[in-house]
């Protein structure tokens, strides 16, 4: 997971600049009162601020989740770990198609400006060799940020 965060985290940081890890204490009560009243069983959070933007990872049941919010505290984007039993038939059979020989390790779904992103990554012989984004339908693609 740690490895598909990072990768998300890069792939965000063109749409959102550079980030820095920062204490609970320094993030905006609207920011802050926004996440807590739509994420109230939130454990373990931890920020990072993006230019005028906020990132925070934490676990919420055994998931792990993050959420980029704007200074309003409008959730801007949603990443949520998922099993890979649920990566749509559509991507499942893209998959088998055309990376057959690689191992499904970890799938997130992406919740962006409506549209819904599922990023897999894939291994081969023990090596991650790629982390992948595709649409909901099965299309692979890139994240639009």
């Amino acid at each position: 997971m740690k490895a598909l965060t990072l990768a998300l985290f890069l792939g965000t940081s063109s749409l959102f600049a550079t980030a820095q890890d920062i204490k609970e204490t320094e993030v905006p009560s609207v920011v802050m009162n926004s996440f807590k009243s739509q994420f109230t069983d939130a454990q373990k959070p931890e920020w990072e601020k993006l230019n005028d933007k906020y990132e925070v990872e934490f676990e919420q049941g055994t998931a792990e989740r993050s959420v980029v919010l704007d200074a309003s505290g409008k959730v801007l984007m949603q990443k949520l770990e998922i099993e890979n039993t649920e990566v749509p038939a559509a991507i499942a059979n893209a998959l088998k198609q055309n990376y057959n020989g690689y191992e499904l390790d970890e799938a997130e779904k992406i919740e962006y400006n409506g549209q819904t992103y599922y990023e897999v990554e894939l291994s081969r012989w023990f090596v991650l060799s790629k982390e992948l984004v595709f649409s909901a339908d099965g299309k692979e693609t890139t994240l639009p940020f």
